[in-house]
């Protein structure tokens, strides 16, 4: 769906599943990423016990897969019980990112590769055995809904409101469901849907860890919700938190003053903001009219394209664009400055990110859980270790991966 490029072919594509990602439809797993986010935060009790350090890079990541993977096409990767939380499909998903600028201009390149069963691109380490294992469970679950459907004209009840049932219903065109459509159409959902959310809480837990958030604050918002370090509140209740949110302050808990109100999260608007999501220019035409940026004409169907990172850090949006301030969302709440339409990391428009209600959700309650708690020191981490500089669609660090590793202390019993 990301590479169709006629706007026309990718409004149908989206209208598949765009209903599986609905504000409503995520309500209904509230319950089930909670319960991911608790395992997660057993697994960071296990390494404050023993003082371990800790990759949060990838323990988020292990929860974000296990999410996506669970929801979407009910595969439990089982990412957040490996001991070194241990994904190859997140690895692997920053491996290809790399060969971004290549595959642009040589995409001919990814073919062969396609060809190949999986066996043999394992064999000539093309593909790791467990990205190959899930591309394998995925085309065997594909092959059974296109069965069903094709058999009955719908699936069977288990399957009636899975994301493969609406990819493989016999109204959809036949070219629209071929194997090789729906694999990739599956990866693409999963790598998305676990790499920009767990960089985002990666980014939470660095300043965090810094010191930049004022902790004392979001956690004494949180107790108001949260009252002991295992409590549970609603997405509702958290989205309505004055430091966690953005909103100028009311008294507690006036929501129906907030109901309306465009939620600008302070904390998770920052997080955001600093891990970016994709950075690499995103292209748009307007094909019936013509356009004017200040004195320069723009013909129809010019592409145009812009990025994240410059939107992000642009100081006249953003002042000290390189510090992590939540304040600044609150105060331009109360200042009347609708400061989230500069805020991209799930792009706009009709291309904005289908997946961004189950990413505000998981992160809603994943920082919620780890800021009420936990502390963190960085482990041989700098901030050279987040700071951009390469594109390859992503952001990426002078070297290596993006990678934030701490040292963990429980606060159980506060």
């Amino acid at each position: 769906m990301g590479a169709t490029w006629h706007h026309g072919h990718h409004r149908f594509r989206r209208s598949l599943i765009k209903n599986h990602f609905s504000r409503q439809s995520i309500e209904k797993i509230t319950t089930t990423i909670r319960k991911k986010a608790e395992i997660l935060c057993g697994r960071l009790e296990e390494a404050s016990a023993i003082a371990r350090p800790l990759n949060v890079s990838d323990a988020f990541a292990a929860l974000t897969s296990d999410i996506i993977a669970g929801y979407a096409f009910d595969i439990d990767l089982g990412f957040l019980e490996d001991p070194l939380f241990r994904n190859d499909v997140y690895r692997s998903a920053l491996e290809l990112d790399m060969l971004c600028h290549v595959l642009k201009f040589f995409p001919f390149l990814l073919k062969p590769v396609r060809w190949l069963p999986s066996s043999v691109t394992e064999v000539l380490g093309l593909q790791n055995k467990s990205l190959g294992s899930l591309q394998e469970v995925i085309d065997q679950r594909i092959i059974s809904s296109l069965r069903t459907t094709g058999q009955s004209g719908h699936a069977q009840e288990k399957e009636r409101d899975s994301i493969f049932t609406s990819l493989c219903h016999q109204e959809v065109p036949p070219e629209e469901r071929t194997l090789e459509r729906l694999r990739d159409e599956s990866l693409v959902l999963l790598i998305a849907g676990a790499e920009a959310t767990a960089r985002a809480l990666a980014v939470f837990v660095y300043y965090m860890a810094t010191g930049s958030i004022n902790v004392q604050k979001l956690r004494q918002e949180l107790r108001q919700v949260m009252p002991t370090c295992t409590s549970q509140a609603s997405w509702a209740e958290l989205e309505h938190l004055p430091y966690l949110v953005g909103l100028f302050p009311l008294p507690f808990p006036r929501y129906g003053n907030l109901i309306g109100l465009k939620s600008q999260s302070g904390v998770v608007n920052e997080s955001l903001r600093l891990s970016f999501g994709a950075i690499g220019r995103l292209s748009r035409i307007a094909p019936t009219e013509d356009l004017r940026y200040k004195a320069h004409p723009i013909p129809r169907m010019t592409p145009m394209s812009s990025s994240a990172y410059l939107i992000h850090r642009n100081a006249d949006v953003f002042p000290e664009p390189d510090c992590f301030r939540p304040e600044r969302w609150i105060g331009a709440a109360a200042s009347g400055v609708n400061l989230h339409r500069y805020l991209v990391a799930f792009s706009r428009g009709t291309r904005q990110c289908i997946g961004i209600n189950l990413a505000q959700c998981q992160l809603y309650f994943t920082i919620a859980a780890v800021a009420r708690r936990f502390d963190f020191e960085l482990f041989e981490t700098t901030e050279e270790d987040i700071r951009v500089a390469r594109d390859y669609i992503t952001a990426f660090p002078k070297d290596g991966l993006f990678d934030v590793k701490v040292t963990v202390r429980s606060r159980l019993g506060d």
